[in-house]
């Protein structure tokens, strides 16, 4: 993940465990957030502007298989 602009938080909680690990991101200062495998992750806008991200994957997106499931951080 890469913000663009504005400012924001994105925690990660490692599957099965209560281990979360934050960062504190903005687009003033662009650094890519990887997602390891079997972590979990939230983003969330903390500024007053809009929150413009980047997000890339090794594979394209299947909508009929999303690889996606709802899990809190």
């Amino acid at each position: 993940f890469l913000v663009l602009s504005g400012q924001g938080e994105i925690r990660l909680r490692k599957l099965f465990t209560d281990e979360v690990v934050t960062f504190r991101v903005s687009g003033a200062e662009p650094a890519i957030v990887d997602m390891p495998t079997f972590w979990v992750h939230s983003i969330t806008n903390t500024g007053t502007q809009p929150l413009v991200t980047l997000f890339f994957a090794d594979e394209l997106y299947d909508p009929d298989s999303p690889d996606t499931y709802p899990e809190d951080v």
